[in-house]
């Protein structure tokens, strides 16, 4: 697993980890046989917590007054537009969704490690102060 920088906010950085995770997840289940139905829930749940996600840090760089973050939020929306371009594909053939996970799932860990590193400065401290409400963080269930 390629390993993502730390921003130095433990919140970001245990999202990106739970995304990583995701990511992982959906590429294990195709690689091997499974059903269709295990494939879409992977990757809704994988979509479903980037949208969090994103919403998440979003907010914490607007209140850091972050002078890129239309930038940064339009990648954000580039990511979610190739997921949901994944979905699409899962029905056209697994060698056709592996290749796009792969796409998809590099560009997360380069925004990761590039865009989200040179934003951590504006992300503030450790504590959310209420961004988000935690009951809207989606709830997941791994295969790992």
């Amino acid at each position: 697993m390629v390993t993502l920088a730390k921003t130095g906010n433990s919140e970001i950085d245990e999202q990106h980890a739970v995304m990583q995770h995701c990511l992982s997840d959906l590429a294990s289940l195709l690689e091997g046989p499974c059903e269709p139905a295990a494939l879409i829930g992977s990757l809704e749940a994988l979509t479903s917590y980037a949208e969090w996600h994103f919403t998440f840090e979003e907010r914490l760089l607007k209140r850091g007054a972050y002078p890129h973050l239309p930038e940064h939020v339009a990648e954000h929306r580039a990511i979610l537009k190739q997921l949901s371009s994944l979905r699409r594909h899962l029905g056209s053939g697994k060698r056709e969704a592996v290749s796009l996970l792969s796409i998809v799932g590099q560009w997360i860990v380069d925004h990761v490690n590039h865009e989200d590193l040179r934003s951590a400065g504006y992300l503030g401290s450790n504590e959310s102060d209420g961004v988000l409400n935690e009951r809207t963080k989606p709830a997941l269930s791994l295969r790992h």
